[in-house]
């Protein structure tokens, strides 16, 4: 029997270049997309006519579970620190957060994090920091190339 190697997949922060690499292996990775239509009465017209308008940019939605088991204490605590980049600062309501790009396998999606939330859920007796936690994020994909640099650190790119 073949045990197969696990997904590996990263997140960057395309302002700094800084990437998280992570196991990838959600429960479910979820994908949404809205393709939007026009009803329109029209007088003699036994039903309306529908007109295609448009569509939305896809969202993706996934969990990354965090824990400090065995000998990765400070895992934890380290990828919070990370993610919380990707949240809007208090009252900077002019300086957006970083874009994103998630690649796993050969699938890369460039966009910026819409929601994220974040679960903290056992933390150390002396310090309370976090030993284990969930971060629940949600990307809004931008029809954006990658950079070139970039690209060459993905396998088959986009």
């Amino acid at each position: 029997m073949v045990i197969p190697k696990p997904v590996k997949a990263f997140v960057m922060d395309l302002r700094t270049e800084e990437t998280y690499n992570f196991q990838f292996n959600p429960t479910p990775l979820e994908e949404s997309n809205v393709t939007n239509f026009e009803v329109m009465e029209s007088p003699g017209l036994a039903t309306p006519y529908v007109q295609y308008t448009g569509g939305e940019n896809n969202e993706h939605n996934f969990v990354i579970y965090l824990n400090d088991k065995g000998m990765h204490f400070g895992y934890t605590r380290m990828s919070l620190h990370f993610f919380e980049r990707f949240h809007p600062k208090n009252n900077k309501q002019f300086q957006p957060p970083p874009p994103i790009l998630l690649a796993y396998g050969r699938r890369c999606i460039i966009g910026v994090v819409t929601a994220m939330e974040i679960s903290k859920e056992l933390f150390t007796p002396a310090s309370l920091m976090p030993t284990k936690a969930e971060i629940d994020i949600t990307i809004l994909e931008l029809p954006l190339e990658l950079p070139a640099g970039i690209a060459q650190m993905v396998p088959g790119g986009r």
